[in-house]
């Protein structure tokens, strides 16, 4: 079966959103104080077994979010540590995902031409390939503000099952900055 022209830019774009998002990755990697906090008490949850409860604490005083971005960040933290590195792979990696599900999923909610056109958008945006070179909580929220759309759009066609994945997008959401 022969590829639609619309499906190789999407390709394209995808490849291009993973040339952005990796190129130089190490060297221009952004690491504060905010990840070196998240990669001490991650690297505690594999190093010494202190399971975490509750996540970091947000700028707003006295709340913390859930512990779920601490999970996320642990198998990728342990397969480079001593180097905190892990973690900032994995979230361009979900990048680029995301940068392909706008289109899978955004083809089916305003049809493939304005898929393809927010894929390339999204491939070559500044800010979306910032924000995916390091780890931060709120890095994931695009994925899963995706998924909780597309889940919400399939239970209006009358699709209740989907409630379910409707649930776990608010629930991942509410973790996340």
């Amino acid at each position: 079966q022969q590829l639609h022209p619309l499906e190789w830019i999407v390709i394209v774009a995808v490849l291009i959103a993973a040339f952005f998002r990796l190129w130089n990755f190490t060297n221009t990697l952004e690491f504060l104080g905010d990840q070196g906090r998240d990669a001490i008490i991650v690297a505690d949850i594999f190093k010494k077994g202190d399971p975490v409860l509750i996540g970091p604490v947000t700028s707003t005083g006295n709340m913390y979010l859930g512990p779920l971005y601490y999970y996320f960040m642990a198998p990728f933290l342990w397969l480079t540590y001593p180097n905190p590195i892990g973690p900032a792979y994995a979230v361009a990696i979900l990048s680029i995902v995301t940068t392909a599900f706008i289109y899978v999923l955004g083809k089916d909610l305003v049809g493939k031409k304005a898929a393809a056109i927010a894929t390339v958008l999204a491939a070559t945006s500044s800010v979306f390939t910032n924000f995916s070179r390091f780890s931060w909580n709120p890095n994931p929220a695009p994925l899963f503000g995706l998924l909780f759309l597309w889940f919400l759009a399939k239970t209006q066609r009358g699709q209740p099952k989907y409630w379910i994945g409707v649930t776990v997008c608010i629930a991942v959401l509410a973790q996340l900055h």
